[in-house]
C-alpha cells in the first residue's frame, strides 16, 4: 500500500523518551498508512538499541537508520531522503503527537492534495505542568487556498510543529537544511516557501512540543553558547527573503516572512549579543553583526520597528551597556 504519510523522528540522546514519543505515532488504524523513520544522530546512549526493538515489532511501519552525528539538520536531510510517503513531517524524539488527532490527520491527507498543510499544536511546560495551545488564527478549517492568503490572514509563518509538507515539494526542489547546527527548525520552514502554491488549515492539535528542559538549545545559557549557529541560520533566511523578495515581491508570504526576520530572528540575535557576560566581547559581536545584516538586506535593519534596535542604531551603540544590563534581569526573549 502507497504510505499516505512519513515521519521523520530526529534523536540524539533520546533513550528517556522514546516510550513517550513512538507509541503515540502508531494505531492500528494507521500503520498501514504511514512510515515511521528513526534516524539516530550518532547517541552513545541506549537510544538505537531501544529503538530497533520498536522496528522488530512494526517491521512494516517503522525503520531505523544509524548515522553518525551530523546535527537535527542532518536527521531532516536523511528523512526526507528516504521518505516514501506522499507528505512528510517532522516529530522530534522527545516530542509527541496525540494519536487521535493523528489518525485524523492521515485520514484527511488521503482526501486532499495541498502543497502544505497546517494545524495548531501544543507546548506541555515540564516546569509549570502548563499546556498551551497554539493555534493558527484566522484560517478556516478544511478550507484549500493559497499559501499567501494562509499566512497573510494569519500574520506569522507556521512553525515546525504545525507543518506537514507534500513531500515532492522537498525532493524536487532539493530542499536541504544545514548540518552540524541548532535553530534550524526555521530554515526547515523557510526553504520550501518559494515552491509552496496550495495549503490547508486543519483544526486540531497534533504536535505536542515538550518544553522547559536546560539541554534544549533554546535555553538562555545555549543561546549564548551556541550564538554563532543562530547567526549563521539567521544569515541563510536572509538570502531566502532576497529570493522571496525578487520573485513575489508583494506577496503575502514575502511580507510576512520579511515580517518575521525583523521582529524575531534580528531581535534574539541582538538579545543574545546583550546577553553576553564580556560587554566589550558582546557589543563588538553586535556591531560586526549589524553591518552583517546591513550589507545583506539594509532595510531589515533601517526599517526595523523594536524600541531595541533603534536604541542601538547609532554609530557605535553607546547605549548597548545599560541595555546589556536590562537583558541580563529580564531575559532573552
Amino acid at each position: 500500500m502507497k504510505k499516505i504519510l512519513t515521519i521523520t523522528v530526529p534523536s540524539y540522546h533520546t533513550e528517556k523518551y522514546i516510550d513517550e514519543c513512538l507509541p503515540t505515532l502508531m494505531d492500528p488504524l494507521i500503520n498501514d498508512k504511514i512510515e515511521i523513520i528513526m534516524v539516530n544522530d550518532g547517541s552513545t546512549d541506549g537510544t538505537l538499541a531501544k529503538a530497533r526493538s520498536y522496528e522488530s515489532k512494526f517491521p512494516d511501519t517503522i525503520r531505523v537508520v544509524d548515522k553518525e552525528n551530523g546535527g537535527h539538520g542532518s536527521t531532516i536531510n536523511k528523512g526526507i531522503e528516504l521518505a516514501n510517503g506522499k507528505y512528510f513531517k517532522v516529530v522530534d524524539g522527545d516530542d509527541w503527537v496525540n494519536t487521535e488527532q493523528l489518525i485524523n490527520l492521515v485520514t484527511d491527507l488521503e482526501s486532499i492534495d495541498v502543497d502544505i498543510v497546517v494545524s495548531p499544536y501544543e507546548d506541555h511546560n515540564m516546569d509549570t505542568h502548563k499546556v498551551k495551545k497554539q493555534v493558527y488564527a484566522n484560517a478556516k478549517h478544511g478550507e484549500v487556498v493559497s499559501y499567501d492568503d494562509l499566512v497573510g490572514k494569519a500574520e506569522r509563518l507556521p512553525m515546525m510543529h504545525a507543518t506537514t509538507f507534500k513531500t515532492s515539494i522537498l525532493k524536487k526542489n532539493n530542499i536541504r537544511i544545514d548540518e552540524k547546527m541548532f535553530y534550524v527548525d526555521m530554515e526547515y520552514i523557510s526553504f520550501p516557501i518559494p515552491y509552496l502554491e496550495s495549503a490547508v488549515y486543519l483544526d486540531y492539535p497534533v504536535y505536542c512540543y515538550r518544553m522547559g528542559t536546560a539541554e534544549q538549545s533554546v535555553n538562555p545559557v545555549n543561546f549564548v553558547k551556541n550564538r554563532e549557529m543562530h547567526r549563521k541560520v539567521t544569515y541563510r533566511l536572509v538570502e531566502v527573503y532576497k529570493v522571496l523578495k525578487k520573485a513575489f515581491p508583494s506577496a503575502e508570504r514575502t511580507r510576512i516572512f520579511e515580517q518575521q526576520l525583523k521582529d524575531k530572528e534580528i531581535v534574539l540575535d541582538t538579545h543574545i549579543c546583550l546577553f553576553i557576560d564580556d560587554v566589550k566581547l558582546g557589543k563588538k559581536e553586535f556591531l560586526d553583526y549589524r553591518e552583517n545584516i546591513l550589507s545583506l538586506s539594509s532595510n531589515l535593519w533601517l526599517e526595523n520597528k523594536s524600541k531595541k534596535i533603534k536604541l542601538l542604531s547609532s554609530k557605535n551603540a553607546i547605549l548597548f551597556p545599560f541595555l546589556g544590563k536590562y537583558i541580563k534581569k529580564t531575559g532573552i526573549r
